[in-house]
């Protein structure tokens, strides 16, 4: 079918094709809306209506529209409002949406051009993430996902004549450890020059320049970049346009597929973590205090010290090893989580109330405000006694993971370095004295020491326990029988907040909604980039300017979001420097940044 919103004053002619899937029950029949969003701004077409005529199975549906020319294609947005057909909970409103096809033509020379946005994913309630929007970028534009030959995943914008990316090593499930480049460039015709830096996400710091030409394939499509000249030890040379990294997008399938170890000789099988974990909320960075207070306890775990600490001596332990878990008790600073917008709103499986409930509750057995933490030691899919799945895919950070799929400590990986105390707390119960040589120290007024400060981030969730009944008490703000339950499970990275005075901004800054700003500062230019946490897709944004180019004493940046996140937006930011705080000033007001490190 073809539905035509031509407006013959317009400059610019459109074409959007959906194609729906040819799978059983992927046609929907609730009202679909598309957003086209391009370099020179953004065109909304629908709502369209299902309901049989539209988006039906293996159908190709053409929507022709006219405006003025949006540029090179960014992305496009499309969603659906869930409603259901005429038999109501059994007529399902979930599409599976095979991908979406962008043709223009060209208002100058009057050219073709097309762009091919790939899918082939649910957008329903009941399937995978359980979404029903998707954010979907072009696979034949500058815009979109490269891989280069230093093994690389580079993240490009093309903005106008300008190209903008973020470049990260391949780590595991958290990237860019070992290096993390930014760069903005100009283009002409097919030809980029422009100026790079690393910036402390990673453990390199160089920066120079590059000059890269545009290769296009016969459609006229760009598909590699190649450099003709570098300074500064770039250490790629060529870039091919590929197909982004697929995600398991629904936290709960995540849960569902990683398995906890056997900690009874007699077992017969192992159970997921979502037998005993009820998740709430995916991805939450939240700054307290490491406490021990009434059932909140200091760091431990109840891993043997003298056990060895690969996968298969995890899995199959016997003999009730324990989980093999770090635990610590934290208290959450509350004014500030409660600032963050739309955080008891926003993203929760579960009514938020219950945990606020929680947080706000507090007696003889529990402390105002606490949350209980807990870093796994591993997250595979591999069971006891099954070797040749002991390798399979890590789907979650672990204490006793690797590089990049190690939980992060002051964002570099854990790699094991637990330092576990000789002696135990009580049975199976051993202190942890450092995490890479830090240590979450627990506070004592009378000798004058201080509980460390942190940020933590991971997903809260409530721990429901062990056995038939799984009691997760969500409704009752003591928790079950043995406690309060809502913990933050697991945990992904901790940074220990330890600003020190500085008049340089490079390093490690946090932002108040749980965000991550790594800033580079050579001589008066400023790099950064600007993201969220493992698994949150929100944002990521580079940052780039100069100092004096503001009479205020502030510096004058641009900041151009990049598919790494899914937002697409552009802004010129001022930034004002304070000791340990840093403002970024825009027209609708300002983001505060404190530096962690």
């Amino acid at each position: 079918m073809t539905l035509n919103f031509r407006d013959p004053a317009a400059i610019s002619d459109y074409t959007v094709t959906v194609f729906t899937g040819d799978i059983f029950t992927a046609g929907t029949n609730a009202d679909v809306s598309i957003t086209v969003v391009g370099e020179n701004g953004q065109f909304d077409l629908g709502p369209f209506s299902g309901a049989g005529q539209v988006f039906n199975q293996n159908s190709e549906d053409n929507f022709d529209f006219s405006s003025e020319d949006l540029g090179d294609l960014i992305q496009v947005r499309i969603s659906h409002n869930n409603k259901h057909g005429i038999l109501g909970p059994f007529d399902d409103a979930g599409w599976f949406l095979d991908r979406v096809e962008v043709n223009q033509t060209d208002p100058g020379t009057g050219a073709p051009r097309r762009w091919i946005c790939p899918c082939g994913e649910w957008l329903a309630t009941n399937q995978a993430d359980h979404k029903t929007a998707r954010v979907l970028f072009p696979s034949n534009a500058l815009t979109g996902f490269w891989r280069a030959d230093d093994g690389g995943y580079y993240y490009l914008r093309k903005q106008l004549n300008e190209l903008w990316w973020a470049g990260l090593s391949p780590d595991g499930l958290q990237n860019g450890l070992t290096f993390c480049n930014v760069f903005r460039g100009r283009i002409t015709g097919q030809a980029v020059e422009g100026r790079w830096a690393d910036v402390p996400r990673g453990i390199t710091n160089r920066f120079g320049t590059l000059s890269l030409n545009i290769e296009m394939d016969n459609n006229g499509d760009p598909s590699r970049l190649i450099v003709t000249t570098s300074a500064g030890g770039f250490p790629a040379t060529t870039w091919k346009h590929v197909p982004a990294p697929s995600v398991v997008r629904d936290l709960r399938n995540v849960f569902d597929r990683v398995i906890k170890n056997q900690t009874q000789p007699l077992s017969f099988d192992n159970e997921s973590l979502h037998d005993a974990l009820k998740p709430y909320k995916d991805t939450v960075s939240i700054i307290g205090t490491i406490t021990r207070d009434r059932q909140l306890d200091i760091p431990n775990t109840n891993y043997p010290p003298d056990r060895a600490r690969d996968y298969v001596s995890f899995m199959c332990p016997g003999n009730d090893h324990g989980d093999g878990d770090i635990s610590f008790g934290f208290l959450v600073d509350r004014t500030q989580l409660d600032e963050i917008p739309d955080f008891w709103t926003d993203g929760w499986f579960h009514p938020a109330k219950n945990i606020r409930d929680k947080l706000d509750y507090h007696d003889d057995h529990q402390a105002l405000n606490g949350m209980h933490c807990e870093l796994i030691m591993f997250g595979r899919t591999g069971k006891c006694g099954n070797g040749g799945s002991h390798y399979d895919p890590v789907l979650l950070p672990g204490w006793g993971e690797q590089e990049g799929n190690s939980v992060l400590i002051n964002g570099r990986p854990l790699n094991g370095k637990v330092a576990a105390g000789a002696t135990e707390l009580e049975s199976n119960k051993w202190s942890v004295e450092t995490l890479a040589g830090l240590a979450l120290q627990v506070g004592n007024s009378e000798l004058g020491i201080k509980s460390t400060r942190v940020r933590v981030t991971g997903p809260i969730v409530l721990d429901c326990g062990h056995g038939w009944t799984h009691d997760c008490a969500d409704e009752d703000p003591a928790g079950p029988d043995t406690g309060p339950n809502q913990e933050i499970h697991p945990v992904y990275a901790i940074d220990v907040i330890q600003p020190k005075p500085s008049n340089n901004v490079t390093g490690t800054w946090a932002t108040f909604d749980g965000g991550t700003c790594y800033f580079r500062q050579m001589h008066t230019q400023l790099w950064g980039l600007w993201m969220r946490p493992f698994r949150d897709r929100a944002y990521a944004t580079v940052l780039n300017g100069s100092s004096g180019t503001d009479t205020g004493g502030r510096i004058r940046l641009e900041a151009m979001d990049i598919p790494l996140g899914d937002r697409a937006d552009s802004n010129t930011l001022l930034l004002q420097l304070s000791p340990d705080q840093i403002s970024l000033i825009d027209s609708d007001g300002q983001v505060v940044m404190r530096k962690m490190y």
